[in-house]
């Protein structure tokens, strides 16, 4: 197995149910299912790292039903 096969381990970022970070976990899971580069998903945990940091800091509170709609529709 050369070093670009290695696989890097499943990084879930989780509490106690969240329905936001279940979102962000499954977003992710999806996205390094479709096999997409390293750096896209580091990338993407970076923005949305960003987002929630945001999201916490504002206390701004998020109804996840319409976030998994747009995901849905939008592939």
């Amino acid at each position: 197995m050369s070093k670009n096969d290695q696989k890097t381990p499943l990084t879930l970022v989780s509490s106690p149910i969240n329905p936001l970070t279940l979102a962000y976990d499954s977003f992710l899971i999806t996205q390094e299912a479709a096999r997409l580069s390293p750096n896209t998903l580091k990338w993407y945990r970076s923005i949305l790292r960003a987002f929630f940091d945001f999201l916490r800091e504002h206390t701004v509170y998020i109804d996840i039903y319409p976030l998994r709609c747009y995901s849905l529709c939008s592939c």
